[in-house]
């Protein structure tokens, strides 16, 4: 016995205790493993977080690299008089006003992840006709669609109530339709949203004719900073947080989210209904 606590104690938590016919340190041994494979789950979270913090960082550092050497090189250029013309200072001054722009939505973008992780974040969970819901986000989108060339078609006709935390939701399907629009067609994106009831589930699918995703890809595409190697290069095809954030809220729903790549991306979220035992704890 108490070899298997020095193996504890020197963090071996790999070793195996054998077989014991006597009850009472049979009792003992029991207790030492499960001690042992709590130690053993908390050793992988940690390992876990520890890689998950790693990507994090390497994510951040590329993201913010990109930006600010383009805005570096567009600074340098007018100091050293290489935008010579009205037309070309314009040029820059655009630029490096759009970079910034970047910048600005990757530090919201973090912020938001961070906040979504934060033990002292909760949600306020309210019944919610979600046809009406999408309908609405579509309305208030309008000027942000035109302004894009994007179009969208709903089909939400019967009343499907499901329990959900409104803003949150609405920062769902805005960081989509942001997402379809960096990856559509540059002057007619066009995205289809479509909300049914499956059984005891409400189905949300979100789908574009962009240019979608390769079929390796679609399982990593809700990871932190993910975007694949070719849009990776591109600092105008966003921080990669988007679709992390909306896994997040949606695993917070006790949902799930999954993505499908045919004639461009489908989203698809699966939501529980709304049922009476949701009155009971509507934050959380």
């Amino acid at each position: 016995m108490a070899t298997h606590a020095k193996h504890i104690e020197q963090g071996d938590i790999d070793f195996e205790f054998g077989e014991t016919s006597d009850d009472e340190f049979k009792a003992v041994f029991l207790a030492f493993e499960k001690m042992k494979n709590n130690l053993r789950a908390l050793k992988t979270e940690r390992e876990y977080f520890e890689k998950y913090r790693t990507e994090m960082l390497r994510g951040v550092s590329h993201d913010i690299r990109s930006p600010l050497t383009s805005i570096k090189g567009y600074t340098e250029g007018l100091r050293d008089g290489i935008a010579n013309t009205d037309e070309k200072r314009e040029k820059y001054y655009r630029a490096i006003l759009t970079r910034t722009a970047d910048l600005e939505r990757l530090t919201d973008s973090l912020s938001e992840l961070i906040r979504l992780e934060s033990p002292d974040f909760s949600y306020h969970f309210e019944k919610t006709d979600l046809c009406s819901f999408i309908y609405g986000f579509a309305d208030s989108s309008t000027l942000y669609c035109e302004e894009n060339s994007t179009s969208i078609d709903i089909h939400a006709g019967e009343t499907i109530f499901v329990s959900v935390d409104r803003n949150e939701m609405q920062r769902v399907l805005t960081n989509l339709l942001e997402n379809s629009i960096k990856h559509g067609k540059a002057d007619n994106t066009h995205i289809t949203i479509t909300a049914e009831r499956c059984e005891d589930t409400a189905v949300i699918s979100f789908s574009d004719n962009g240019v979608g995703v390769p079929e390796e890809q679609l399982k990593m595409i809700f990871e932190s900073f993910f975007r694949g190697d070719d849009s990776r290069t591109r600092p105008e095809s966003g921080s990669g947080l988007g679709l992390a954030v909306v896994r997040h809220i949606i695993t917070a729903h006790s949902g799930t989210v999954s993505a499908i790549s045919d004639d461009g991306l489908e989203i698809r979220i699966i939501l529980p209904l709304w049922s009476d035992d949701n009155e009971k704890n509507t934050d959380s």
